[in-house]
């Protein structure tokens, strides 16, 4: 049975990737609301293009349909008066 074994370094990789993720997430959590896509849907995107967050939005915009976001930006300004 074979083990695996993390030294420093790898450990110190996985705090940077999972630093990297969150901070990709949240920039794009700025953009598309909870309300228009999942967690698990977000990261997917971010992941699946590599953490570039402008095509992760760009993907989730047309999955979810642009009028997801009107309705988000209608919320908001609802919100102000």
């Amino acid at each position: 049975m074979a083990m695996l074994t993390l030294t420093g370094a790898h450990i110190t990789c996985w705090h940077w990737a999972a630093a990297r993720l969150m901070s990709a997430i949240d920039a794009v959590r700025e953009v598309v609301s909870a309300d228009t896509a999942p967690d698990a849907e977000v990261a997917d995107a971010v992941l699946y293009y590599s953490f570039d967050v402008e095509q992760a939005v760009t993907w989730l915009l047309d999955q979810h349909g642009r009028a997801a976001v009107r309705l988000t930006l209608v919320r908001c300004y609802e919100q102000q008066f």
